[in-house]
């Protein structure tokens, strides 16, 4: 996959010589004549790493690092300022602001290339973390789904306030109830009536807790339908 550099300078002389220096070096590149360009390219297209100048008459570099740090991160979209600027301070605030690094005009290629390869590495390294995280998760999500719907016990999540959020194929041949029937009821549909006022007091008491509490491992509460006991009733009777 060809890497994308974008080369932001109001110098047109300037874009056209690293244009012409990246693109020796198997880069693709699109120029920007200034602040605002840039920050137009930047919000409807995709690049791998930034050449920023300082100073440009129209928006300057430091407004914006500032506007593209709201978006994307120093690795997710590594930016590198390329400037002639000798304040100091104008520099290291760049740097404070959330640039990469820093070249220095006249440019010395031997170190604008060893720079841009390291920045480059660094982001192609938090990508693949980032890929291999993404599919770990992926795994995960699909075992705890299928753990969900294969168990043979109930599983019943609900919010704070006892809203039924996901009911498993275990829960409905339990309770006799399709999941679509129980997803957005209160699960005090499940508890015999002596024990509502008590499951509610549970749960506004848990809303105060910091980490997350599953009941079970608490007390147990016998949870039966209704019309469940009311056909157990009748078969006895």
């Amino acid at each position: 996959m060809t890497t994308r550099i974008l080369i932001v300078d109001d110098v047109k002389a300037n874009r056209e010589l690293l244009e012409r220096r990246l693109g020796r070096r198997g880069f693709e590149t699109e120029q920007a004549e200034g602040g605002i360009a840039a920050l137009e390219l930047i919000a409807s297209n995709t690049y791998d790493l930034i050449l920023l100048d300082l100073s440009m008459p129209d928006l300057d570099g430091i407004a914006v690092l500032e506007k593209v740090r709201e978006s994307f991160n120093s690795v997710e979209l590594p930016i590198i300022i390329v400037s002639a600027h000798s304040d100091r301070e104008r520099i290291a605030l760049a740097l404070n602001l959330g640039a990469n690094d820093f070249i220095s005009k006249p440019v010395d290629f031997h170190v604008a290339f060893a720079r841009i390869q390291t920045h480059l590495q660094l982001k192609n390294s938090a990508d693949e973390l980032q890929r291999l995280a993404n599919d770990k998760a992926k795994d995960h999500a699909e075992m705890v789904n299928a753990i969900f719907n294969q168990a043979q016990v109930g599983i019943i999540t609900m919010d704070v306030r006892g809203i039924i959020k996901t009911f498993n194929p275990g829960a409905a041949t339990i309770f006799k109830c399709v999941a679509e029937e129980a997803i957005g009821q209160s699960v005090n549909m499940f508890l015999p009536e002596a024990q509502h006022a008590r499951h509610d007091k549970f749960l506004t008491n848990s809303k105060n807790m910091q980490a997350p509490k599953v009941i079970g491992l608490n007390r147990e509460i016998k949870a039966y339908r209704s019309r469940q006991k009311d056909s157990l009733s009748r078969h006895e009777g």
